[in-house]
C-alpha cells in the first residue's frame, strides 16, 4: 500500500465500509486520507457562496454520490465548494471517484452511473445559528412564493 497525494492507494479487501473504485492504472482507491465518510452526516448544505445562483439546484446533497460522469459538470457545479453538514462540520469537496467500467458503460440508464463525492474536512464548523441565518438570507434572496414563506416561517419559530 502506498499513499498519493493524500490518497491511500492498494488493494481492494471485503471491507464494506471502504469505498473502491477501479482506476486507469487498475488499483483500488481504498480509502481517504483523514476523511471517513461516516463521519459526514447528511444531507449537507453548500456555503460556498454569498448568495446562491437561482438556477443550480444542488445546494443541498443527500448523499455523497452524484449520477453524471462528466468532467465539466463536476468542475462546474461540484468541485472545491464548500459543504457544511448536520454537525456542523465544513467540508470541501476535493475530487471525484469514477465507478467501474461496467457501470460507466450503462450511464444512459438513469441512477447506474454512480460517481463517488470525495471530501475533505476543513477547519472550520458552523453553529446552528450561522446555519440557520445563512439559511434565512439565501432564502430571502431567492425571491417569496408560498412555500418559500412557509419555510422561512419554520426556521424563525425554531430560533432560539
Amino acid at each position: 500500500m502506498r499513499i498519493l497525494r493524500g490518497i491511500v492507494i492498494g488493494r481492494r479487501i471485503g471491507n464494506e465500509e471502504s469505498r473502491f473504485c477501479e482506476t486507469n492504472k487498475k488499483e483500488y482507491i481504498c480509502a481517504i486520507k483523514n476523511i471517513a465518510m461516516t463521519a459526514i452526516k447528511f444531507p449537507i448544505m453548500d456555503v460556498s457562496f454569498a448568495k446562491w445562483k437561482r438556477n443550480e439546484e444542488d445546494q443541498i446533497l443527500f448523499d455523497e454520490y452524484i449520477y453524471t460522469k462528466k468532467e465539466a459538470t463536476f468542475k462546474k457545479y461540484f468541485r472545491n465548494r464548500s459543504y457544511v453538514d448536520s454537525n456542523g462540520d465544513v467540508y470541501k469537496i476535493t475530487d471525484r471517484i469514477l465507478p467501474g467500467k461496467v457501470r460507466q458503460f450503462f450511464s444512459f440508464i438513469p441512477n447506474v452511473c454512480k460517481v463517488q463525492l470525495v471530501f475533505r474536512k476543513t477547519d472550520k464548523t458552523m453553529t446552528v445559528e450561522e446555519v440557520r441565518d445563512y439559511l434565512l438570507k439565501q432564502l430571502k434572496d431567492r425571491g417569496a412564493d408560498d412555500f418559500m414563506l412557509e419555510w422561512i416561517k419554520g426556521l424563525k419559530m425554531r430560533r432560539g
